[in-house]
């Protein structure tokens, strides 16, 4: 049992998945582009490290809208997902993703002096 009616329709179904998958996709690559961005400014000044950040940030963030706000807040509750054990997994991981995300950003967000 879920709260709405199943989703059926294939192509909604393809739709969501290239969604989902255009965002990880671009979670990965604001992320690397951030890592990359603070490898360069690693011997910089504070304020160019902390603006190199920026990017990194942003992946985090957008890593934290798929695996929290799509996964977490919406489909888990929307397909009562922890009723099988399928679901149930997906939630747990989507949980220890959106976590580990949003570890790394907290520390991204200190300021370096």
């Amino acid at each position: 049992a879920h709260l709405g009616p199943p989703v059926t329709a294939p192509a909604l179904t393809w739709i969501m998945l290239w969604i989902i998958i255009a965002l990880e996709m671009g979670a990965g690559l604001l992320a690397a582009k951030g890592a990359y961005d603070m490898l360069k400014a690693r011997n910089a000044a504070a304020d160019d490290f902390n603006a190199a950040k920026t990017y990194a940030m942003a992946g985090c963030g957008v890593a934290i809208i798929v695996w929290f706000g799509l996964f977490s807040a919406i489909a888990g509750p929307y397909f009562q997902m922890w009723q099988t054990d399928a679901g149930l997994n997906a939630l747990r991981d989507a949980s220890m993703f959106s976590i580990q995300n949003g570890m790394v950003l907290l520390v991204l967000a200190l300021r370096d002096d």
